[in-house]
């Protein structure tokens, strides 16, 4: 498997910039979406993008505390081994950002 480069994302503004790629790699990764929801922080690092502390705060905050629920370790590596086909339902992520918070 081919090696994606790392996105850098070092503000908010970095998400909104390279939000189609980065839904691309979640969406590309088997549970992507299912991961994302366990364990945000621990997702994206997998997928290649690196979250700088700044970007952290600022996403945490515009998203109402979506990177503070992070955990869920045992799970969340049961999840990732797990085949995406057995599962009954399937979560598409369809975006990153609160569309007012992107205006």
């Amino acid at each position: 498997m081919e090696r994606q480069h790392e996105i850098r994302v070092e503000t908010y503004e970095d998400v909104i910039t390279h939000e189609k790629e980065i839904l691309g790699r979640i969406a590309a990764r088997p549970n992507g979406g299912r991961l994302l929801l366990m364990d945000p922080s621990r997702l994206l690092s997998e997928v290649g993008v690196f979250l700088s502390e700044r970007a952290l705060a600022e996403w945490d905050h515009a998203t109402g505390g979506f990177f503070s629920s992070r955990g869920h370790g045992g799970t969340y590596d049961v999840l990732a081994a797990s085949d995406p086909a057995a599962a009954r339902s399937r979560i598409r992520v369809r975006a990153l950002v609160s569309k007012e918070s992107a205006s």
